[in-house]
């Protein structure tokens, strides 16, 4: 008994630590996706092995292969391979460059169609961004309108761009740009032009894959610090027993997003421990009250970014919370070895800011806990401001 009460101190003491073992080796789990494959060498090799396949950002950035012949992945940046594909007909990739809101950028562009024009798909902070070519090199811009400013100035644009490259039928380019752009719209419009108006320039491939091998799933790490602005009442026990308390916290977690289905909607879960130092007056003590303690916990929500192709994403999230606090020390001398805990609601807004290997997070959040302590009620009513990375 005294041994475990020794562990259980040890592990108090040592929280944070604690925490970030605990959620270390499941954060870098998650980001691996593992998908037979090749690449294809600026030689024209085709080496075999395996893609960890991630994010579709993270895909146009570079290659994480492992081939057959080795024990340990490696990553190629655009232009050092000619690209890679995931096995069974699967998602294709090529290096090429490609203006990105009139800046020309190199990067792994998704090859949707081969033919007289040939079709591409690049994927930038969740805004898709597509590109027609002519067989003389002609390139033509296209963005997707939903996610991208002005629908209807972005829709025209697309509708001018589309009109340089498909000159034989312009029902075509005005179908186009007549709806938000889409991989099976974009790619059946463009075949059906090629097989119309290009033959002479050979057979029409489209890549098709299985979306069952492709990752719709994309996971993040989260990591946050911020301070916790907090009132606690004890019911029950004395209705003047009310403490506030300010303190600085820790959180770390997951994100999950479905980028094909939904630019702005995620999944989160975070855990976070700080200290707990509340002061105020109680009036069955007489004077002045102290308590402190060790608080921790889960919350589990969703997230939902309302410009996620911009440069500064506001969001507002909420869901559950659930809290555990240790032993609570008394400055009147009582202490309750047992601690106790609780669940509730978090709701809150803040600012999401890409950047270009991870994002910056700021938000501020309401919460509320009803916890149990022996035969006590405890409520929890608090005001948190964070500052965070995604990766």
């Amino acid at each position: 008994m005294k041994r475990l009460k020794m562990i259980r101190k040890a592990i108090i003491r040592n929280r944070y630590i604690t925490i970030i073992m605990l959620f270390f080796p499941l954060c870098v789990f998650a980001q691996v996706n593992p998908q037979r494959g090749y690449i294809l060498t600026n030689e024209g090799d085709t080496i075999r092995g395996t893609i960890d396949f991630r994010s579709e950002a993270k895909n146009a950035q570079s290659c994480r292969f492992k081939a057959d012949s080795t024990s340990e992945y490696r990553s190629y940046l655009p232009g050092e391979i000619r690209g890679y594909r995931l096995e069974g007909d699967g998602v294709f990739y090529v290096t090429r460059s490609f203006p990105v809101e009139g800046i020309s950028k190199t990067f792994f562009a998704e090859y949707l169609l081969q033919g007289g024009i040939s079709l591409y798909r690049y994927q930038e902070h969740t805004c898709d961004y597509f590109y027609l070519e002519n067989q003389k090199g002609n390139v033509a811009e296209l963005r997707d309108p939903e996610g991208n400013g002005n629908s209807r100035d972005v829709r025209e644009r697309n509708y001018a761009e589309a009109s340089k490259l498909l000159t034989e039928d312009l029902t075509t380019p005005l179908e186009l740009a007549s709806k938000p752009l889409s991989v099976p719209r974009l790619t059946k419009l463009i075949r059906q032009y090629d097989e119309t108006y290009c033959q002479s320039d050979g057979e029409c491939v489209q890549f098709q894959y299985d979306v069952k091998k492709v990752n719709t799933m994309a996971v993040h790490l989260l990591a946050d610090v911020g301070y916790d602005f907090c009132r606690m009442e004890i019911a029950g026990y004395d209705k003047s027993y009310r403490l506030t308390s300010s303190q600085p916290f820790l959180s770390v977690g997951l994100d999950l997003s479905f980028p094909r289905y939904s630019k702005g909607l995620s999944f989160q879960a975070l855990g976070f421990i700080g200290p707990w130092r509340g002061t105020g007056k109680a009036r069955m003590k007489q004077g002045d009250v102290t308590e402190k303690f060790t608080c921790y916990g889960l919350q589990i929500g969703a997230s939902y970014k309302f410009l996620a192709d911009k440069s500064v994403n506001p969001f507002v999230h909420g869901g559950f919370k659930a809290m555990h606090f240790n032993e609570m020390e008394a400055s009147y001398g009582e202490l309750n070895d047992r601690g106790g805990e609780g669940v509730g609601f978090y709701v809150g807004a803040g600012l999401h800011i890409p950047l270009q290997h991870f994002g910056l997070r700021l938000s501020a959040n309401y919460y509320y806990t009803q916890n149990s302590m022996d035969e006590h009620s405890i409520d929890f009513r608090g005001l948190t401001i964070k500052a965070g990375i995604i990766l």
